[in-house]
């Protein structure tokens, strides 16, 4: 399985993402980043690039 590695600007910007739906939703928050980061898993998967 390829590892997924995440550049500090973007985890800033997850985490802004994550607090802006959590303001309605936590769990909604959650599910769409695990969602999110299972597509990246996915296109690091299919196209043969890891990290």
């Amino acid at each position: 399985m390829p590892e997924l590695i995440i550049s500090p600007e973007a985890e800033t910007d997850l985490l802004e993402i994550w607090l802006y739906i959590a303001k309605d939703s936590p769990l909604n928050a959650d599910r769409y980043l695990d969602k999110l980061n299972d597509k990246a898993l996915n296109l690091c998967e299919f196209s043969g690039i890891e990290g």
